[in-house]
């Protein structure tokens, strides 16, 4: 399946409700809870060829996305993401 048809077949698995998340502290709207971290970064402005998603857990833990750009998973209202850029990280 392509990426586009991936995405696509995500969002189209729940349009019941709109779920509103936090990625970077910022909200984000979508449709339905279950999309892809790409779908959670498009819909953020994030570019998923260059970014990943981190979701922030209780108690500070964290569920590192990359990787799994296009795996379905399940969101929640105010659940809280942050976004990584993939590969190296330059040091100054």
């Amino acid at each position: 399946m392509s990426e586009e048809h991936t995405e696509t077949a995500a969002v189209e698995l729940d349009h019941r409700r709109e779920v509103v998340v936090v990625v970077d502290n910022e909200k984000v709207r979508l449709s339905g809870h279950r999309q892809t971290p790409r779908a959670i970064m498009k819909a953020a402005g994030i570019d998923p060829e260059t970014h990943y998603l981190t979701i922030i857990l209780e108690h500070g833990h964290q569920e590192s996305l990359e990787g799994k750009t296009d795996e379905v998973i399940e969101i929640h209202d105010d659940e809280r993401f942050v976004s990584a850029k993939t590969g190296p990280v330059p040091v100054s």
